[in-house]
């Protein structure tokens, strides 16, 4: 992932107006950030043939913010940039984050109290040789919205991952909600039990608009922003004038840089009739804790969420993490491409240590548990210490950004 602000948007935009200058007419010219962590960033200016046109550094010191995990590169349309920061002033302050994904990435320009002026998806096309588009219609200008709880939207998502769909639709009229990947399909109504809000239809107005998603880049957005969103997603369908289809999702409160949403361990007995314990044996006294990425986990979960049993067993050797739920196991292994980070357990050890929890208990935390990128398991050290499960908030430079979204059709 890669956040940063800087103060002089104003300047910013007057190099990148350079750099887009200095070709003769008729080339496109791709404007690519390298980010390096700890040194900052660099803008290289190219043609579309692969020529080298110009560049520029920007040291780590001259940013208000700079956050950057690992090396990377975005690129982008270098007019689509100079549009965009053409509305910055010298006053104002440009930020941009990424998705952990890093095909998404969004632009926001700010003004000297953090209000943001205005909003932009430099967004990947999900066909990797195409140019990247940007999106220039504000939401305020398209005439229907519906919104969604997140935790619907996401079980939709899980529930269509298993089809070959290259795109998610759905079909907005006064009165419902269907959304379908062409091999699945579900129907809401507006206000119905599922929560689903539609807004801007007029008395009389029998019409339908479509708003229509890639699917990769949807679901890219799965574990990012969707998951950390205050609990409802926006979508606006296209106006049936050209326009994009855009889905937002708003950051809720508690997705502020830094803030954990359980600084203790609120950890549950398993057995689910027994009060609630609140856990104050701290982390550290704790021989093995393992990292699991969230998405897994909760796919994990939805795995077994057609049966019905009382307890969820998680155990954890040097080698491996098994998740047994009655009859049905999951093993993952702790190989780098599942990205686990197993610690305490000796590469001597050839013990096991468990993690028992009530299956009514852990559902419970769904939604503290889909706001962040890794769950963190504590199994009992098998002296009566309690397991624990830990849902902390990662820092998240993102504040209360809107998230916009491409469409698969721009």
């Amino acid at each position: 992932m890669v956040s940063f602000r800087i103060s002089r948007a104003g300047l910013l935009k007057k190099t990148v107006s350079l750099l887009s200058k200095l070709p003769e007419p008729d080339v496109i010219v791709i404007a690519t950030f390298n980010f390096l962590p700890g040194q900052g960033m660099s803008l290289l200016a190219s043609s579309n043939d692969g020529r080298v046109l110009g560049a520029i550094r920007i040291d780590i010191k001259s940013f208000n913010r700079f956050f950057c995990d690992r090396p990377c590169s975005l690129a982008v349309d270098i007019n689509h940039l100079c549009t965009f920061l053409n509305y910055a002033g010298d006053e104002h302050s440009l930020h941009m984050v990424t998705s952990d994904s890093e095909n998404l990435y969004f632009f926001h320009i700010e003004d000297s109290e953090g209000k943001i002026l205005l909003g932009r998806s430099m967004a990947l096309n999900y066909k990797v040789n195409e140019m990247h588009r940007d999106f220039d219609q504000m939401p305020n200008q398209y005439v229907v919205k519906f919104s969604i709880p997140t935790l619907v939207f996401l079980n939709i998502l899980d529930e269509f991952d298993h089809s070959q769909a290259e795109t998610l639709t759905a079909v907005v009229t006064k009165e419902k909600v269907e959304i379908t990947n062409g091999f699945h399909e579900h129907e809401y109504y507006h206000e119905a039990i599922f929560g689903v809000v539609i807004e801007g239809f007029k008395e009389g107005d029998h019409g339908s608009y479509v708003a229509k998603f890639n699917w990769k880049h949807l679901t890219s957005l799965a574990g990012t922003s969707i998951c950390k969103t205050r609990g409802t997603v926006w979508i606006y369908p296209s106006n049936g004038d050209g326009s994009p289809p855009v889905l937002m999702c708003p950051i809720g409160p508690n997705a502020i840089e830094g803030k954990i949403i359980q600084e203790r361990s609120m950890a549950l007995n398993y057995e689910v009739n027994e009060v609630h314990r609140d856990f104050d044996q701290t982390p550290h006294e704790y021989v093995v804790k393992v990292a699991i990425p969230t998405l897994d986990f909760t796919k994990i979960i939805r795995l077994f969420a057609n049966f019905e049993f009382d307890t969820i067993w998680i155990t954890v050797t040097n080698k491996k993490v098994t998740f047994t739920y009655g009859c049905h196991k999951v093993v993952l292994y702790n190989v780098e491409q599942n990205k686990l980070i197993v610690e305490g357990v000796k590469e001597d050890d050839h013990g096991s240590y468990v993690a028992k929890f009530s299956w009514t208990h852990l559902r419970s935390l769904d939604d503290a548990i889909r706001m962040t990128r890794s769950v963190w398991i504590y199994p009992s050290n098998g002296n009566g210490s309690p397991s624990v499960l830990k849902c902390p908030i990662d820092p998240n430079p993102i504040g209360t950004v809107m998230y916009y979204f491409l469409s698969q059709d721009d």
